[in-house]
């Protein structure tokens, strides 16, 4: 899964420090990268939202979802897993969750950070995303939040100029030096950047109906709502809800006890 050319947690740290980005190459197995790849494009390929998704606020204990989130900052189809939750795709979880670990201790952090829900509510999930070709983007942004850990990464799962030939991941150096990062990565690369360093995808573009576009694969820190950040009414509704669900079960025990006798 990952080979003798993954970089150790102190290297990561080292250039992360010099340059507030990083690109490894050969760093992950072709077979891997290649399962994944096949799993992705066919799943996105006949993907269709989930139902009965309360909002975009990420609750511990939600199940996984796929979702289009589109917008005039971003347009993207995304698949998110949840690590308490049966996984999508089991080796790109496992992929991206022993890649995580390397990124807590290349920040002085638990190896395990992340794995364990904390009172503060943080923990990780897994996020694919698929940029189609045309419309898939993703305006420049900043992800730093004093609370979360800084150290991101990307795996791309699909490739410039076989599966797209215009646009990709680019990031900002401490230079300010916009880095097309997707012109620099080959199957089995990994870039780690900086939550601080402005980012983001450009428009996708194909000169073939055949192209798939950009897939990419991440694994992330972030806050997770429980039922005390919902709302009063959200919680009556629900207390009202499961109150409901209790009669309409001792009723129908009920009516089953009168059928039998």
């Amino acid at each position: 899964m990952l080979t003798e050319h993954f970089p150790s947690p102190k290297q990561i740290a080292q250039d992360i420090a010099e340059n507030g980005y990083h690109i490894y190459h050969n760093a992950i197995s072709p077979e891997t990268i290649r399962n994944i790849k096949s799993f992705w494009c066919a799943h996105f390929l006949n993907w269709r939202p989930t139902k009965e998704l309360s909002g975009p606020n990420l609750r511990f204990g939600g199940r996984n979802f796929i979702i289009e989130n589109k917008s005039t900052t971003r347009h993207m189809i995304r698949s998110v897993n949840f690590l308490w939750n049966p996984p999508t795709h089991p080796v790109s979880r496992n992929l991206s969750s022993a890649i995580y670990k390397k990124v807590n201790q290349a920040q002085g952090l638990p190896e395990n950070y992340g794995f364990e829900f904390t009172p503060e509510r943080i923990g990780i999930f897994i996020g694919t995303h698929w940029y189609p070709p045309g419309t898939g983007f993703l305006s420049a942004h900043t992800d730093d939040n004093v609370l979360l850990p800084e150290l991101l990464f990307m795996i791309p799962i699909t490739s410039k100029d076989s599966d797209y030939d215009g646009g990709g991941l680019f990031v900002k150096n401490l230079k300010g030096q916009k880095i097309l990062v997707d012109d620099l990565m080959n199957p089995g690369s990994i870039v780690f950047y900086s939550a601080k360093r402005e980012h983001g995808v450009d428009l996708i573009t194909s000169r073939s109906p055949k192209d798939f576009g950009r897939i990419s694969l991440y694994a992330v820190a972030t806050f997770f709502k429980t039922r005390e950040n919902d709302p009063p009414y959200l919680r009556t509704i629900e207390n009202t809800h499961y109150r409901l669900k209790g009669i309409y079960k001792k009723l129908k025990r009920s009516l089953t006890g009168l059928g039998k006798s």
